[in-house]
C-alpha cells in the first residue's frame, strides 16, 4: 500500500510539471488555457496567468483565485479586461491594507484601466500624473516576469568593418546580431518553432525607402525580436515606419530585399537563432 500511495503521488506531480509546461509553451490553445486557469494546483494557475496567450474570460476566472500571487499575476498581463480590472479595484479597497496599496498601483497603471477609474486611483494617490499609456506599466513577458523598456533596432546597428566583415559581424552579442543584419533570421526561426502559434511576419520600412530595416513577428497583441516579448502597440511605438506584412518565403524575401541568406553568414546562423528563442520560451 504504501508503494502504491509513492508511485501514485509520483504520477500525480509529473503530471502536473507536465501541465505548467503547457502553461509555459507560445502554443498552448486558448482552450486548453481556460481549463488551465480551473487547475487544482498552484504553480499551473500562476504560469496560465503569465502565458501571454491566456484569453481574457480565463484572466477574469484567475483574478478571483484566493492566492494574491496569481491575482498579482493577473493584474501584469496585457489581456485583463476592463471589467475584471473595475472589479479588482472595489474589493481591494473595500478591504484596503498593504494589498490594496500594492494592487491598486498595478491597476491604475495597467492600460486597459478605464479612465475614470484611474482618476479616481490617482486621486487617492496610487500614482501622478498617470495616462492612458503610462510609462511605468510593466507586464509579464513569456519567460521574464518584468518587461525592461525595449530598445530599437538602431541603437545596435552595424560599424562599417561589422557589414565588411561577417566574422566581425557573427562576434557581436546575441541581441546586437539579431537586431540588426540577422533580424529576419529571427523571424523565420520563430515560425519555424511555432507554426501554429498565430504569428506572422512583419518589416518594417522607412518612408522613401525600397527595402525594410527591421523584421519581426506578431500575432497582433505580442511581438517578437531581438528584445523578447514585446507588445506590439509598444513596438510600433518605437519606430516611424511603414508596417508590411511579409507572405513570402525567406529565400524570396531575402532575393527582394537585399537581406543576406542564412548561408552567407559566416556560419550558419539556425542554431543561434533557435537558442535565443529558447531564453524566452
Amino acid at each position: 500500500m504504501e508503494q502504491q500511495r509513492i508511485v501514485r503521488g509520483h504520477a500525480e506531480r509529473m503530471a502536473g510539471y507536465r501541465r505548467v509546461l503547457e502553461t509555459r509553451s507560445t502554443t498552448t490553445s486558448a482552450a486548453r488555457l481556460r481549463e488551465l486557469a480551473r487547475d487544482e494546483i498552484r504553480p499551473v494557475r500562476v504560469w496560465t496567468a503569465r502565458n501571454h496567450n491566456t484569453p481574457p474570460d480565463a484572466l477574469d476566472v484567475l483574478a478571483q483565485d484566493s492566492d494574491g500571487t496569481i491575482r498579482w499575476n493577473t493584474l501584469l498581463h496585457a489581456r485583463t479586461p476592463a471589467a475584471t480590472l473595475v472589479r479588482l479595484a472595489q474589493v481591494e479597497q473595500q478591504q484596503a491594507g498593504d494589498r490594496w496599496f500594492h494592487e491598486r498601483g498595478l491597476i491604475v497603471h495597467h492600460p486597459n484601466t478605464p479612465a475614470e477609474l484611474r482618476r479616481e486611483l490617482a486621486a487617492a494617490g496610487a500614482c501622478r500624473g498617470c495616462s492612458v499609456a503610462c510609462p511605468r506599466w510593466r507586464h509579464h513577458t513569456h519567460r521574464d516576469p518584468w518587461q525592461s523598456r525595449y530598445q530599437p533596432a538602431g541603437l545596435f546597428r552595424r560599424t562599417d568593418a561589422e557589414r565588411t566583415d561577417q566574422q566581425l559581424a557573427w562576434q557581436r552579442s546575441d541581441q546586437a546580431f539579431f537586431a540588426a543584419g540577422a533580424c529576419h533570421i529571427l523571424a523565420w526561426a520563430f515560425l519555424e518553432a511555432y507554426p501554429d502559434g498565430g504569428f506572422q511576419i512583419h518589416a518594417l520600412r522607412k518612408q522613401g525607402e525600397p527595402h525594410p530595416h527591421h523584421v519581426y513577428v506578431t500575432d497582433g497583441l505580442w511581438a517578437f525580436d531581438h528584445c523578447g516579448w514585446t507588445l506590439w502597440s509598444e513596438l510600433r511605438q518605437w519606430y516611424q515606419s511603414e508596417d508590411l506584412v511579409i507572405r513570402t518565403d525567406l529565400t524570396t524575401f531575402c532575393a527582394e530585399n537585399y537581406h543576406r541568406l542564412p548561408e552567407q553568414f559566416s556560419h550558419l546562423p539556425w542554431q543561434r537563432a533557435h537558442d535565443y528563442l529558447d531564453r524566452y520560451r
